[in-house]
C-alpha cells in the first residue's frame, strides 16, 4: 500500500497552525505573569536591560536545544536508526537515556556556578536546598514524561513542549489558591485571558499539527 507524503500545502498549514499556537502559549503565559501598575517599579539603566535581554535570549536558546537536540541528532544523522529505535523502534529507548548525561550536566553546572560565580559553597548543604530536591524530582518527573512525548510518533516534539507549558497555569493558580498570592483586578483579568489564551495554543497545537 503506498505511503502517503504530505502536500506543500498541508505542510503550510501545519507550519501556520503550529506558530500561531505557539504565539497564542507564549502570549498567554506573559499574561499569567502580568505585573499590577500599583507595585513599585525600579528603574533599570539601559545597560542592566541589555544584559538582562541577552541572558533571556542565551537561556531561551539552550532551553530550546535542551529539548531539541537529542531528536535534531537524529534527524541530521549523527544518531543512526540502529541506536535512536533501539529497542522498541520507537526512539522511546534513546530519548530517556539521554536524561542521565543533560542531569549530570546539570548538577555539574549548578556546582560550577555555586563555587566560581556565586562563591558560597555553603549553599550546597543548605536546608533550603535539601527542600528543593522535592521540587526538583516532581520537575524531574515531568521532564521525563515530556521525552517520552517527545519520542512518540503519535505525539512528537512540538506537540510535547507546547503541552509542558500548560504547567504555567497550575503555577500561577497554584500560587493563589495554594500561597495566598494576591492579585489585583487587572491581574486577574489579565491570568483569565492568559489561561484561555494558553488552551486554545494548546488545544491548536494537539489538533492540526504533526510530527
Amino acid at each position: 500500500m503506498p505511503t502517503c507524503r504530505p502536500t506543500l500545502r498541508t505542510t503550510l498549514h501545519v507550519w501556520a497552525v503550529g506558530m500561531l499556537a505557539i504565539i497564542l502559549v507564549t502570549a498567554g503565559a506573559v499574561m499569567c505573569s502580568a505585573r499590577d501598575h500599583t507595585e513599585g517599579a525600579v528603574q533599570r539603566s539601559p545597560k542592566d536591560v541589555r544584559a538582562g535581554l541577552t541572558a533571556l535570549l542565551f537561556s531561551t536558546l539552550g532551553f530550546m536545544m535542551y529539548f531539541l537536540f537529542p531528536n535534531l541528532l537524529h534527524k541530521t544523522g549523527f544518531i543512526g536508526d540502529d541506536i535512536y529505535n533501539a529497542t522498541g523502534g520507537d526512539g522511546l529507548y534513546y530519548m530517556t537515556s539521554v536524561i542521565l548525561p543533560q542531569a549530570v550536566g546539570q548538577v555539574l553546572t549548578a556546582l560550577a556556578i555555586i563555587t566560581f560565580i556565586e562563591k558560597n559553597t555553603q549553599l550546597i548543604v543548605a536546608k533550603k536546598t535539601a527542600l528543593n530536591i522535592i521540587t526538583g524530582l516532581s520537575w524531574a518527573v515531568g521532564n521525563v514524561l515530556v521525552f517520552i512525548c517527545a519520542a512518540s510518533p503519535h505525539v512528537g516534539q512540538a506537540i510535547a513542549t507546547t503541552f509542558s507549558q500548560l504547567g504555567v497555569i497550575v503555577s500561577t493558580y497554584g500560587g493563589i489558591v495554594i500561597l495566598h498570592e494576591h492579585k489585583s483586578k487587572r491581574q486577574m483579568a489579565f491570568i483569565l485571558f492568559g489561561t484561555v489564551l494558553i488552551t486554545v495554543g494548546a488545544v491548536l497545537m494537539g489538533m492540526f499539527t504533526t510530527r
